[in-house]
């Protein structure tokens, strides 16, 4: 991974990009050229969360998307996606392959599978979808599938690939034309006047236009905050008895498992993902990796867990990401809510963006617009999420338990009541205890403890935080306020 410097100094520039994951570089990369200085400014080190903690498959085939498209939005917005996520995948492939790009680009086909009666007639009312719009797709019976199935719908021609090899060699290029790359600079505010301030700790960037490129938007004048929210998932990498099984699967029922191969000179693994929730509600997930592999142990012969990580998705809800300018705004755009399909969504969010930037008609603009109406199904998922939200704010009305942190065991927190106050304690390995607030800074909600990873997660809208306070994921900008 190459480096790039914290920026200390204010600086003058064209379009600010706030986010260095897949969306934030390819942006940049699609306007390197366009005559524009450009400037990427990241809070951490690029691609260092989604985007390099993903599985990593490039695909049009997202779950069961189909048929809800279909009967929702129609025939002609339904295959709007289909043919813009299916360009990604070719888009990807021609820069590889202009760029001389090393990053085990591949292309294999992807499956989705079902192992119940109930998931089987899913997967043939959405493969008659996928028919209805001429998307090329074949249906398969068990006996063409390396796992014991009802049925499989196999699309050819997706792709695997190495996501943090794709987007350092990305990032080098686009700094070549006008475009230069901050890490550890983290935007506190921005002011949206004619030209757009940024403020991080140590800078002021002007900017005639911004994309606001951070997964989960960090400035919202759309209320997205009422139509997303995030929910965490996790991956493991095993060591499989036998070979590998070739190609991309998910299983769209059950365990809801999702797998692809992976290679390189020290071995070879099975990476497998599953088992998501929204981010910081707890109450019907224990340990997920141990769920996720005992769940994958049905399906694989697993030999040994060498690798296991998690990663954070926005899920938006009519399930079509949010891409172009933001609504009540002159000079800002927005990408976000990929649901966990951000390796080709985030290439269409790149090449709409830059397409409006540079006054080029984009025909899948009016699919992903920011400012749509939401149809009547999702005012069911709006009430929803608002009701859960307002349950993030009432938790501060009720009691925490009363303890003494002596009770506390060693490396774990919790939520307790002292002198009146809710404070979210940590008890560190060797016995000292970090007391933080337990508003989240973002609008107000009270954190939970996760247990499996250590930190204070935001069940209203995902923010997350270490034991020290410190921001692990946005939208908060802010970290949590240290207690004495």
């Amino acid at each position: 991974r190459d480096e790039y410097p914290q920026l200390k100094k204010d600086i003058l520039t064209d379009i600010a990009i706030v986010g260095g994951g897949m969306t934030g570089i390819m942006s940049a990369y699609f306007l390197r050229e366009s005559g524009f200085n450009v400037t990427l400014i990241e809070a951490e080190k690029i691609f260092s969360h989604t985007s390099g903690n993903t599985t990593a498959k490039v695909t049009s085939l997202h779950e069961m998307k189909y048929t809800f498209l279909k009967n929702k939005f129609g025939m002609e917005k339904a295959r709007i996606y289909a043919d813009s996520n299916q360009w990604a995948i070719d888009e990807m492939e021609k820069i590889i392959q202009k760029e001389n790009i090393d990053c085990d680009f591949q292309r294999v086909p992807a499956q989705i599978f079902a192992t119940t009666d109930e998931g089987l007639e899913k997967i043939k009312e959405e493969f008659s979808s996928m028919r209805d719009l001429k998307i090329g797709a074949a249906f398969l019976g068990n006996e063409k599938l390396p796992f014991k199935t009802k049925g499989a719908i196999r699309i050819e021609n997706q792709a695997i690939f190495h996501p943090a090899k794709f987007l350092n060699s990305i990032a080098k290029l686009a700094t070549k034309n006008n475009v230069e790359i901050f890490e550890n600079s983290r935007v506190l505010e921005i002011e949206e006047n004619r030209i757009i301030t940024l403020k991080t700790a140590d800078a002021t960037i002007k900017a005639k236009k911004v994309i606001m490129a951070t997964n989960y938007p960090i400035f919202d004048k759309a209320k997205f905050y009422m139509k997303m929210n995030q929910r965490r998932s996790h991956a493991i990498a095993a060591k499989l008895n036998g070979e590998l099984p070739k190609g991309m699967h998910m299983n769209i029922d059950g365990s809801m498992l999702t797998y692809r191969p992976y290679q390189n000179e020290n071995g070879a693994w099975a990476i497998i993902g599953g088992v998501d929730y929204v981010t910081g509600d707890f109450k019907n997930i224990n340990n997920p990796f141990e769920v996720l592999e005992k769940s994958a142990r049905k399906l694989f012969d697993i030999k040994s867990v060498d690798f296991k990580w998690a990663a954070q998705d926005s899920m938006p809800i009519d399930q079509i990401p949010y891409i172009g300018k933001m609504p009540n705004t002159d000079n800002v755009y927005v990408a976000t809510g990929f649901g966990e399909w951000g390796m080709t969504t985030s290439l269409v969010s790149a090449k709409i963006i830059a397409d409006l930037i540079n006054e080029k008609e984009n025909g899948w603009e009016n699919l992903y617009s920011p400012a749509r109406i939401e149809m009547k199904a999702s005012l069911e998922r709006i009430k929803t999420q608002v009701t859960h939200v307002i349950k993030g704010f009432a938790s501060h009305a009720l009691r925490a338990e009363k303890i003494d942190t002596s009770g506390l065991s060693p490396d774990q927190g919790r939520i307790i009541e002292q002198e009146g106050e809710k404070v979210a304690v940590y008890k560190d390995k060797t016995g000292d205890l970090k007391m933080l607030s337990t508003k989240c800074t973002h609008m107000g909600c009270l954190v939970n403890w996760n247990k499996t990873e250590k930190s204070w997660d935001c069940p209203c809208h995902g923010s997350r935080f270490d034991t020290d306070g410190k921001i692990l994921n946005s939208p908060a900008t802010k970290s949590l306020q240290k207690i004495d």
